[in-house]
């Protein structure tokens, strides 16, 4: 039910936020049980727990009825500066340079980061995740209640759940090819895990903004 899904969105927002705040706090206080993750696999990085406390925070505000003009424009602003943030990663590895955001709050030393990794810089499926659910976000701010607008967050949050969903499978059955892109930093399993919980919010805000006004399933819903 609408009800169902409106809480939904809600919670996973907050999940989002809240593994955001602890990976960047473990970062910042250097908690290693916390900022390494699970053994023999890659540690969440500091820009992408950023990025999912940001969106995590967007989602959240976005998903309010009678929101404010000024609400949509800093959710707007924020998804913005998410998407910059991805989108500046993904150049860097495009470009195999150092642009200098991936360590610019907090340093990761290079024995921490991993065999493959870059020294702090979030992996490219974290990126591409993050720079999806940054235009989901702005979307469903920018639709104002249009069935057919608010299809195209749904679709990228269902794109970003497949990403994760094929990491995940990728740590269950030992492929690594499904949760590392060439060379690129490999996705931790919380951040796959963080960015499928908000990917489910972001969907389920799409559809509850598309049923608002109309209680009818949006023709987007393949059922």
């Amino acid at each position: 039910s609408r009800l169902w899904l409106d809480r939904v969105a809600r919670w996973c927002g907050v999940a989002a936020l809240a593994i955001g705040v602890v990976v960047m706090a473990a970062w910042i206080l250097n908690v290693a049980p916390l900022r390494l993750g699970i053994p023999g696999m890659e540690a969440p990085k500091f820009n992408g727990a950023l990025g999912l406390v940001l969106l995590g925070g967007a989602l959240l505000a976005g998903h309010v009825r009678g929101r404010s003009r000024r609400v949509e424009i800093a959710v707007t602003v924020v998804s913005g500066a998410v998407f910059v943030l991805g989108g500046v990663t993904t150049l860097e590895y495009l470009a195999n340079a150092d642009l200098g955001i991936d360590q610019l709050v907090v340093a990761e030393r290079g024995g921490e980061a991993g065999e493959a990794s870059h020294p702090g810089r979030m992996s490219p499926i974290t990126a591409v995740s993050l720079m999806l659910c940054a235009l989901g976000c702005a979307g469903l701010v920018r639709a104002h209640g249009r069935r057919q607008l608010l299809s195209i967050p749904a679709l990228l949050a269902v794109v970003t759940v497949g990403l994760s969903a094929v990491s995940l499978s990728g740590y269950l059955s030992g492929v690594p090819t499904a949760y590392g892109w060439g060379s690129g930093t490999q996705q931790a399993v919380l951040a796959a895990l963080a960015l499928a919980v908000l990917g489910a919010g972001i969907f389920s805000a799409s559809y509850c903004a598309a049923t608002e006004r109309d209680s009818a399933v949006p023709g987007w819903v393949p059922i």
